[in-house]
């Protein structure tokens, strides 16, 4: 357990097992939202599920992913995002130093002029379901 896990059972001894493991359960999210060209998109797709994204996942720094598109899109072209989650920051560092370069320039090679990339990192702070009771 990372120091900032320890901390979080440091503070909130005493408290039911539920909110507990709600709060130790901290998890990072790489999220990458690509506008591709239509024309590009279902082999683009096809390569995501059955290359790339195999391939970042064998690095061992992602637990899962998901693959979603943007209903209601401004763009044109398609707009996906595709979210990788870990539960620690130092995955998604490690992942960065030794692996993010050769990615991003793999796809760039692939579809050159054909897609919009950009990233975030974002930590997730509360999850729930229709069960969750505050």
């Amino acid at each position: 357990m990372d120091k900032r896990g320890q901390e979080t059972v440091q503070n909130f001894k005493g408290r039911s097992a539920d909110k507990l493991t709600k709060i130790i359960c901290i998890m990072f999210v790489y999220n990458e939202t690509i506008i591709i060209e239509e024309s590009s998109y279902v082999e683009w797709l096809e390569w995501m599920k059955t290359t790339h994204i195999p391939a970042i996942m064998a690095t061992g720094y992602f637990d899962s992913y998901k693959i979603l598109n943007v209903v209601d899109s401004p763009n044109e072209g398609v707009t996906s995002c595709v979210q990788y989650y870990t539960a620690t920051n130092e995955n998604f560092g490690k992942f960065y130093d030794e692996h993010f370069n050769k990615f991003q320039t793999i796809h760039q090679q692939r579809y050159e002029n054909k897609f919009v990339l950009y990233n975030t990192l974002m930590e997730v702070i509360d999850e729930g379901n229709s069960e969750t009771k505050n």
